[in-house]
């Protein structure tokens, strides 16, 4: 057995649930047993109604079955309310860390949904009904032998069913799973984009790869339907054939005088029989929602072995700001194709590295790497000698400044935003907020403009909020990135979107946070910004191709300022 040191995060947040699991499959047994209730009943029926001639007997026979009903639909709830609390206490369990992927990706998340609807899922229901299954193959067995072997080989076929199930369907499942996704990614893509799609004409264009993409889903949802369809028809035959055979095996057994019990047994074997492959069939039935499952689970389980857990552990001190990149090899998310190779360098606090390079080059996944989003395959980015990634990010958050290359706002007002959802609990913690919030935005030419609005710092942003251009989305992201003095401060192209005055701005600001002893890395292509730097670090494909002091590295590109 494995033991829970060696199993994955995943893993052990399933095996929580074991006790529920079990307490299910104990109802799921009960309820199989109950199963038998009319059996019995057409028995006494015959033998003390029917016989006897007493209607008080049939009166409490029908209560009693009544009641057995009643139970047995008790039972099947009571299942399903342990298996659907296990899975919103599996979410809760595993939520945070999800949400802390989704950074990266949103696929984690639907996975998830995947996962905790499986919980009960009719698929799952018929899994722990299946030791029953074999309780009642070997009361086959006893009522005859032949009997027991038919239901036996009757299982081993639907077995073969469900393989061949599987096999016929596993590609078109798979192709399906993938097309959908595509499919949505063209939909969200160009509901972002709506403005840019519907003024420059693209729509057309976008309208066809989408619907080329949509058309391959189909394709697949058509061809897995058809199988799934086909492969349940012919489960449902043979279930109908193997209560009819066995009902008929029974009577030849019957008259040549071996059947246990008499003729009453015929009824019980036919019910019985069928019972004992009914599990299987549900399976066969639902293996879409298994596959489902499986994929889902292998999925998440990689995001989260990727993306481990952060330990708060001991308070770490406060950050002074020396960043030192180490061998350091990196790929996207969920890819072992190196992005960047080889990276080594360092910049002191108070010094500025300016990161240039064609478009591809590796920039991007730089600066996500120096503020800790993505992990390194090998070697390692450290913040006084800190690991950044491993670093508690609630914890390292604050001493840091990230301006993405693709500005983006949470839903929240403009204060908010810009305070990056800081919570106070005194008066004077908001006074000490609303004076950070003012000198950030006052350092971006902010100040005046967000008091020009309706409401002010409260106006909200976001889909339902108002609307802003992108200088003046840039100019809020680099002040909530100032916001509280961090120590490490990364624009990626922060200045894509500024105007002439705005560049100006950002070069003053980043002249006072170098006075300051902030550590500055800036991904740029400005020689006005280029002119601040100490250092040049130069990426091409990947790869350093120069590093050093910023006079040495231009005059080796033969840049002038």
């Amino acid at each position: 057995m494995v033991s829970t040191h060696s199993q994955s995060e995943l893993r052990r947040a399933l095996t929580v649930h074991l006790p529920a699991l079990k307490q299910a499959m104990g109802f799921s047994w009960l309820t199989s047993l109950l199963v038998l209730v009319p059996v019995v009943f057409m028995f006494e029926v015959y033998g003390r109604v029917v016989d006897a001639q007493s209607m008080s007997t049939l009166g409490w026979l029908l209560v009693l079955v009544a009641l057995a009903y009643v139970v047995m639909e008790v039972l099947d709830w009571a299942r399903l309310e342990v298996m659907r609390e296990a899975s919103v206490v599996f979410d809760a369990q595993v939520a945070p860390r999800v949400f802390d992927v989704t950074m990266a990706s949103t696929q984690p998340a639907t996975d998830l949904k995947t996962l905790r609807e499986f919980f009960y899922a009719p698929a799952l229901m018929a899994a722990l009904e299946s030791p029953m299954a074999l309780v009642f193959l070997l009361i086959m067995f006893a009522l005859h032998p032949l009997l027991g072997a038919v239901t036996l080989i009757s299982a081993l076929v639907q077995v073969g069913i469900g393989v061949g199930h599987h096999q016929r369907t596993q590609a078109d499942l798979s192709g399906l799973s993938k097309t959908q996704m595509a499919s949505q990614t063209v939909a969200n893509s160009s509901l972002q984009n709506a403005q840019l799609v519907q003024g420059m004409g693209m729509y057309e264009a976008l309208h066809t790869r989408w619907r080329k993409v949509h058309d391959q889903f189909l394709q697949h949802q058509r061809a897995a339907m058809e199988h799934g369809g086909a492969f349940q028809s012919a489960n449902k035959t043979f279930q109908l054939v193997l209560s009819s055979g066995l009902l008929g095996l029974g009577a030849w057994i019957l008259m040549d005088g071996n059947l246990l019990g008499g003729p009453g047994m015929l009824i019980v074997a036919s019910t019985i029989g069928a019972r004992a492959i009914a599990p299987l069939g549900t399976i066969v039935t639902q293996w879409r929602q298994v596959v489902a499952a499986r994929e889902a689970y292998q999925r998440l389980d990689k995001w989260l072995t990727q993306y481990p857990p952060k330990s708060k552990g001991m308070a770490l001190p406060e950050p002074m700001g020396v960043l030192s990149v180490e061998a350091l090899v990196a790929s996207a998310p969920n890819s072992n194709t190196p992005i960047l190779r080889g990276l080594q360098f360092a910049v002191k606090p108070g010094n500025m590295l300016a990161v240039i390079g064609p478009s591809g080059s590796g920039k991007t996944t730089l600066a996500r790497l120096l503020v800790g989003v993505w992990p390194a395959m090998s070697g390692k980015v450290r913040l006084d000698g800190a690991d950044v990634f491993s670093w508690h990010k609630t914890e390292l958050g604050p001493h840091i400044g990230y301006v993405p290359q693709t500005v983006t706002m949470p839903e929240g007002t403009v204060a908010q935003n810009i305070s990056r959802f800081e919570t106070t609990d005194t008066p004077e913690e908001a006074a000490l907020q609303y004076k950070r919030l003012q000198s950030a935005a006052q350092a971006l030419d902010l100040h005046e403009i967000v008091r020009a609005l309706p409401q002010g710092y409260d106006t909200p942003m976001g889909a339902d909020g108002h609307t802003f251009s992108g200088g003046q989305l840039q100019r809020m992201a680099i002040a909530r990135a100032i916001y509280g003095q961090p120590k490490l401060l990364v624009l990626d192209e922060a200045n894509s979107h500024l105007d002439q005055q705005g560049e100006a701005d950002l070069a003053q600001l980043l002249t006072q946070l170098k006075q300051q002893n902030t550590t500055l890395v800036v991904m740029t292509h400005r020689k006005a910004l280029l002119a601040l730097a100490d250092q040049v670090l130069v990426l091409k494909d990947g790869t350093q191709q120069l590093y050093g002091p910023k006079d040495d590295v231009l005059a080796k590109l033969g840049v002038a300022l």
